[in-house]
């Protein structure tokens, strides 16, 4: 009998959180699905306690690789998946028992092309919980495309929508149209994946089980991590997916009556961008950094964003001068002043 559902697991240097991840799913009160654990190259063990959980499951398939990242890994599970529906799972976290037939009974009861459910966030430092806090939408809600795309803001503010594993997806649509994570991208990465298949989606399902643990560690500075050069590319690329979902319908008219939410949305993407080069300071050449504001002066998507708020906020306004006039410095030295602590 083919799997109902297939699960995807991109391990990477995992070897402390694997057990937990893969004994979840393993555990699940809805047995009639495959799990797809993909070794992206990891140096640790992790990829020795994969092929162990295979040799006592058959539900489990082990798929080895080089390493190239977390899309690159779960585009190689996308190829081989057999499941009807598609979950994507993070090695260093964790799903509920009943995760799969809550979203199993959801399918069945629902004509639906993807299901969008809530998790949990638990924070940890050094090991220790400090709290948990929910994310999802407050009740069930079956919406239609055009629903979510005229209230998409609304919808991405009140549920979070940006992780692919709050999502479960039709695997036809996937194969359909095409449609694999972009490994070039290191932000964001997630959301530009469902942002496109959204748009090939027509009725979507909010519920609000929280059925995923999402892990982070406190201690660890998760902005510094994004150390890349083309970020701006990474940002500019959501950007264009985003509004091309928003604006899908009617270019004009649609642009016209969310340009005010969608700007108040992406600037926080590019803000993000210039913490980075602040955030690296001692580690980053400055050379790259300039690199970095110069890409950010040619990126259209960063110049309708600062067209847009440059005559209401003062900050924007004088970095936006100071990148037109490519005085690098001095829009960096303006970047340590306003970020820098």
């Amino acid at each position: 009998m083919e799997p109902k559902i297939t699960v995807i697991v991109p391990v990477y240097k995992a070897e402390q959180y694997i057990h937990k991840c893969i004994d979840s799913i393993l555990s699940q009160t809805f047995e009639c699905f495959e799990l797809i654990l993909i070794n992206d190259g990891t140096p640790d063990k992790s990829g020795k306690i994969c092929d162990e959980y295979a040799l006592k499951d058959n539900r489990v398939i082990v798929n080895h690789k080089p390493n190239g990242g977390v899309s690159s890994a779960r585009n190689n599970g996308i190829k081989i998946a057999k499941g009807e529906y598609m979950l994507f799972v993070d090695s260093d976290d964790w799903i509920e028992p009943n995760t799969l037939s809550t979203l199993i009974d959801h399918t069945l009861n629902d004509e639906n092309d993807v299901i969008i459910f809530g998790l949990i966030k638990d924070l940890f430092s050094k090991k220790e919980l400090i709290k948990s806090e929910y994310n999802g939408f407050f009740k069930k809600q079956q919406i239609s495309i055009e629903d979510l795309r005229n209230n998409f803001i609304y919808f991405l503010n009140s549920v979070g929508m940006h992780p692919s594993w709050m999502y479960l997806f039709k695997t036809d649509i996937i194969v359909e149209q095409n449609l694999y994570f972009d490994s070039k991208l290191v932000l964001y990465e997630d959301f530009d994946f469902n942002l496109r298949y959204l748009n090939h989606s027509s009725k979507i399902t909010f519920i609000p089980d929280a059925l995923y643990h999402y892990n982070l560690d406190a201690s660890t500075n998760q902005l510094a991590k994004r150390n890349k050069i083309n970020i701006v590319s990474d940002i500019s690329t959501v950007c264009n997916s985003l509004f091309d979902f928003i604006n899908h319908t009617n270019q004009n008219m649609m642009l016209k009556k969310n340009a005010e939410q969608m700007y108040s949305y992406v600037l926080p993407m590019y803000t993000l961008c210039l913490k980075n080069i602040i955030i690296h300071k001692k580690v980053t050449k400055m050379s790259e950094k300039f690199e970095v504001l110069k890409q950010l002066h040619n990126d259209e998507n960063f110049r309708l964003v600062m067209l847009h708020y440059a005559n209401s906020i003062r900050f924007y306004k004088f970095l936006f001068i100071l990148l037109n006039k490519k005085l690098y410095l001095f829009a960096y030295l303006l970047l340590l002043y306003k970020f820098y602590k």
